[in-house]
This record gives C-alpha cells, structure tokens and sequence, in this order.
C-alpha cells in the first residue's frame, strides 16, 4: 500500500501506520504467538471435518461446551445448564451428549451429581482414532 493510500473499516480509516502492519508491528519485534491460535484450530478442525458426520444438536450441545471449556478442553458443567443455554430439554441434551461420547468427541472426566458437583467434560476437535 502507498503511503497516501489507506482502507476503510467500518467507518474508521487505518493506515498500514496506524495499525502497526510495517514490518514486525510498531517496535519492529515478530508478535508473540496468541493462546487462542489453538481454540482457533480446534473450532476450524470441529466444523471442517467432524460436525458434518454429527446431528444438529449434537454440534450445537459441543459449541457450547467449546465455548465454556478452558485451554485443556476442559468443561465443569451440569447438564441443566448446558440444556437452558441450548434452549432445548434435558433428555435431548442428554442424547446429544451421548452421540458426542460415541463419536469420540467427547469424554466425561468425572461424573456429576447432587453431590458431587457438575459433571465435568473434555472435548475434542476430531474423533479419537482420526490423526
């Protein structure tokens, strides 16, 4: 891009300057690799390879989990809640998550109960025997 020549982005105007795009950024050091680069890839992997071989729900129940899981995949949370912030029932929520567990998407780290505290869950990208 020429010097005079700048891009529009929603109502704003960013030249390559402004938005530190000259070689390396605006201190001339490579940025740092973001953590989020690998929920990046996972969500990528999720969509273009296994949510095609799943039902609707179940993509649905796994984004969800996606979204609440930390850097690991791991997710504490009942099965209630994730049925509320689905919108759907708890039996359909439930059979969501078994086909997840039978697509090898999905584990149960430790089981939960009245007693025991939400369920806990690790998700996956890719089935388990896909490399």
């Amino acid at each position: 891009m020429k010097p005079d020549e700048s891009e529009s982005y929603i109502g704003r105007v960013v030249t390559p300057e402004a938005d530190g795009a000259e070689a390396g950024g605006a201190k001339g050091r490579a940025a740092a690799p973001k953590k989020s680069a690998g929920r990046w890839a996972m969500l990528n992997t999720f969509a273009d390879v296994t949510a095609r071989t799943l039902p609707l729900l179940a993509g649905a129940v796994w984004y969800q989990l996606f979204r609440m899981a930390n850097s690991d995949g791991r997710v504490q949370l009942s099965q209630a809640e994730l049925a509320r912030r689905i919108g759907k029932s708890e039996r359909a929520t439930f059979t969501a998550l078994r086909k997840l567990e039978e697509a090898g998407v999905l584990t149960v780290v430790h089981r939960g109960s009245m007693n025991a505290g939400p369920t806990i869950y690790r998700i996956r990208a890719r089935r388990k025997d896909d490399r």
